[in-house]
């Protein structure tokens, strides 16, 4: 069968929560493609194996960037390919952002949009560990727990940081005030939920629904210039086309809907000509406005046996770990990549926090902080990471195809730091990490800060350090952006403007980031859009 009601390109985030609903109703047929294949990894569901995961091409597609900063950085940007996409291998820590952030994106001509939508969206959504409220939901698909784990290098950061005017608060997610607290992850008693756990897995028994792995889709079909009538696929090796009868729905990432857009001639005409491409239709947007979280990071060293590395470092004792970790699903190995998260203001005159920061009673091995794609190692003492950046980010970059195949790379400019408002943030993070490392209870456990170190303090080190040895948040979002302007790729309706019968629903459009990571925006985006496209 080639013929399906709703063809959906991309498993991850947003392409399971569609795939859900969509056939949700037995009278229509969905088809949902994924370039990759199967999540069924005993690694897949433990937190902490994340670090193993975004190494692995089993499971992830390696993006490289072009040289950028003062030292030509070449960054290896990974991103989920399998079932379930990067929430089967991220961080998972699951952060919605707040009022302000939606009611810009609405009040910026995308009508629809708003926090009162998205706040149902995540209350259908979630089945929170501390129960529904107000702002919470419970008893929905997405199971939500926090890190209940006491620890006391955590203990110690958090009374610190209270000094700082940052309230410590039990759910990261009821407010926008300065605040830190233990970790909100999507994780059930210390296993990774997954999109494809939570959404696609529970559909795949409709008959309704086909799902075809390692599925990599290459270009749109057309019914003369502007329907589009399904795509071009290459199916574990064969070139295959499907027919959607009722629409194409695009959810293959930031980086991917853009450069099948380009593909297909969908783009900026001079883009499309430099690598070779007839232009189908004008959409100067496509692949631009990037927006990418840059941090940066401080590592200090602890006294006595405090934090985890004691736990991790040895073989010895990553079996120990591990087989505690087997027989109670607790652990440090039970949480993801950060036992706290918080907000911040960089400046006391910010009228809101505009900074994020994780941090873990664990560190790397010396020079293992960059995101250049170093395999991270554990030190052999003890050690804390704090890790912040800006999480609203005025800096564009761009994304673009190299050549008409889609086995040909990606074009990445990440155009870090490039306004003058992120270099001033940046200007401001590493201080405020150094006054909350200096602050007691958490001071009397430093012994050293490992890493910038001191010789890292004026304002044009700083910068430089960002882009030399900072790192990027994997939250990249924009590059078909939504808006009201003939120029916007996308509109309200999340419809591909130029043609028919096409939509993008994942991280691409939106054109300005929510405060925070991009999971949970993310798959509450699908779901609002999933309704949309439903009544149609």
């Amino acid at each position: 069968m080639t013929e399906f009601d709703y063809i959906i390109a991309g498993a991850g985030a947003a392409g399971c929560v569609l795939a859900n609903r969509l056939s949700a109703d037995p009278k229509v047929s969905v088809l949902l493609l994924e370039a990759g294949g199967s999540d069924r990894h005993p690694w897949v569901k433990v937190p902490k194996a994340f670090a193993f995961l975004i190494h692995n091409d089993r499971f992830t597609k390696a993006y490289d960037t072009r040289p950028f900063g003062p030292t030509g950085v070449v960054e290896h940007w990974a991103r989920g390919r399998t079932l379930g996409g990067s929430t089967s291998i991220n961080g998972m820590i699951y952060n919605r952002g707040w009022q302000p952030d939606y009611d810009a994106l609405a009040a910026a001509g995308n009508p629809g949009w708003d926090w009162a939508t998205f706040l149902a969206a995540y209350r259908s959504i979630e089945d929170h560990q501390l129960g529904a409220s107000d702002i919470r939901g419970a008893g929905g698909p997405l199971r939500i727990e926090i890190a209940q784990q006491t620890e006391q290098v955590c203990e110690a950061f958090i009374a610190s940081t209270e000094k700082h005017g940052i309230a410590r608060t039990e759910d990261l997610n009821s407010s926008d005030a300065e605040r830190i607290a233990y970790v909100t992850s999507t994780i059930r008693h210390g296993m990774r939920v997954s999109a494809a756990d939570a959404f696609l897995r529970p559909a795949m028994a409709r008959k309704n629904l086909t799902v075809l792995r390692h599925a990599q889709v290459g270009q749109l079909l057309f019914d003369g210039a502007r329907r589009v009538t399904g795509v071009r696929a290459k199916v574990k090796g064969v070139q295959v086309e499907f027919t959607a009868r009722r629409e194409t729905l695009l959810a293959t990432s930031t980086f991917e809907s853009p450069m099948l857009l380009e593909r297909s001639g969908i783009g900026d005409p001079a883009v499309l000509a430099s690598v070779g491409i007839q232009l189908r239709v004008e959409s100067p947007n496509v692949g631009s406005n990037l927006r990418e979280h840059r941090g940066i990071g401080l590592q200090v060293r602890l006294r006595d046996r405090l934090g985890y590395n004691h736990l991790m470092h040895s073989r010895l004792m990553q079996g120990v770990t591990g087989a505690k970790y087997l027989v109670t699903r607790s652990g440090p190995i039970s949480i993801g990549g950060y036992d706290l998260t918080g907000f911040f203001r960089s400046d006391p005159t910010v009228a809101r926090p505009d900074c994020m920061m994780v941090m873990g009673p664990q560190s790397t091995g010396t020079g293992s902080m960059t995101s250049a794609g170093n395999k991270i190692s554990v030190a052999d003492h003890p050690g804390a990471m704090l890790i912040a950046y800006n999480v609203r980010p005025s800096s564009r970059g761009t994304v673009h195809v190299s050549g008409p195949s889609p086995d040909e790379p990606a074009l990445i400019d990440p155009n870090f730091l490039s306004s003058q408002e992120d270099q001033d943030v940046v200007r401001r993070v590493l201080p405020r990490l150094r006054e909350f490392a200096s602050t007691d209870p958490f001071a009397d456990m430093v012994v050293a800060e490992e890493e910038p170190g001191p010789a890292v303090d004026g304002s044009s080190d700083l910068v430089r350090y960002a882009l030399t040895s900072g790192r990027s948040g994997y939250h990249t979002i924009g590059t078909c952006a939504m808006g009201p302007s003939d120029d916007d790729v996308v509109d309200a309706d999340l419809r591909v403007r130029g043609v028919d019968g096409l939509r993008v629903v994942d991280a691409s459009v939106m054109p300005q980031m929510i405060s925070g990571n991009s999971a949970a925006p993310t798959m509450a985006l699908a779901w609002i859009a999933a309704e949309r496209i439903a009544t149609a």
